[in-house]
């Protein structure tokens, strides 16, 4: 009877372990699996990232020609608007010369014939 009980006590510790051995194996497959979702998530999440960051990207580079078009007719209308003050300086200088020829001329037209 010894031996028997020795026995059933042997082969119910065998299963216990082999029990425990099976849940082991099924919660590390659980964590696996949950690992599995999770890097699935991640990737996927990265990937819409870099969607999003592409539009962005391609959103940037649009705003900075659209900005360096803007800059460039900004200039240009710089560029005219002091040829025109230039010229508007010229014509002015050319219009006191004038001026000033003028009064000369009538100064010595005074001068030559006084009862004009």
């Amino acid at each position: 009877m010894d031996t028997i009980l020795w026995i059933i006590i042997a082969v119910v510790v065998v299963l216990a372990i082999l029990l425990a051995l099976a849940a082991a194996r099924r919660g590390g497959a659980r964590k696996q699996q949950q690992r599995r979702v999770e890097a699935r998530a991640r990737r996927s999440e990265g990937e819409r990232l870099q969607q999003v960051a592409g539009g962005e990207q391609q959103a940037a580079e649009q705003a900075a020609a659209t900005a360096e078009a803007q800059k460039r007719e900004a200039e240009e209308l710089r560029q005219r608007a002091l040829r025109a003050e230039k010229e508007a300086e010229a014509r002015r200088a050319a219009a006191q010369e004038t001026a000033e020829e003028a009064e000369r001329h009538q100064r010595e037209a005074e001068r030559v014939d006084p009862d004009r």
